[in-house]
Formats: C-alpha cells, sequence, structure tokens
C-alpha cells in the first residue's frame, strides 16, 4: 500500500478518485446515502481544501485509490467539551477493501 498526502489544492488532483470511491461506500449498507447526498462530497472537498491546515491522504494498491483520509488542523487551544460535535464532521476515513 502507498500512502500519499496532499495539501490543500493539491487534493483535487486526486477528486475524482476519492469521489468514486466515497460513492462506491456510501451508496451501500449501512449508510445508504441518496443522489442527492452524494453528489455533496464533492462540493464540500472543493470547500474544505481552501481551509487552512487541510491534508488529505490516499492509500493506493494495485494502482487503484482504495482508502482515503480527509481534515485539517484545528487551532489550539482544542476544546475539550466539543470534540465529538467537532472532530466527526471534520475528520472522515474512508476504506474500501
Amino acid at each position: 500500500m502507498e500512502l500519499t498526502t496532499f495539501v490543500g489544492v493539491e487534493a483535487l488532483q486526486v477528486a475524482a478518485e476519492v469521489e468514486g470511491l466515497y460513492r462506491e461506500v456510501f451508496s451501500a449498507p449501512p449508510w445508504n446515502e441518496e443522489p442527492a447526498e452524494l453528489a455533496g462530497f464533492r462540493p464540500r472537498l472543493e470547500e474544505s481544501v481552501s481551509r487552512g491546515g487541510f491534508r488529505l491522504v490516499t492509500a493506493v494498491v494495485g494502482g487503484e485509490v482504495r482508502g482515503f483520509g480527509a481534515g485539517w488542523m484545528t487551532v489550539a487551544p482544542f476544546r475539550r467539551d466539543r470534540v465529538p460535535q467537532v472532530a466527526e464532521p471534520r475528520l472522515a476515513v474512508f476504506v474500501s477493501v
């Protein structure tokens, strides 16, 4: 497995592959996202890449993106009373085997 990190707008270089994997994974159980929900991924990614500290890491196996993680750095001090509300929507890890 090869891991590659993309910083900021560099992530758009692999947007199509990552979006395809997202659609493959999240259209299936247990998520069963509807087409409108799936279509929202690309605009969220395009918005996120402009945030300071944004990173996207791809996991490539046999020349194919089989997983990815994306998120951005939180400015210190990080509020510990908001971890579940803040961390979940800002950091997502998707893996397809």
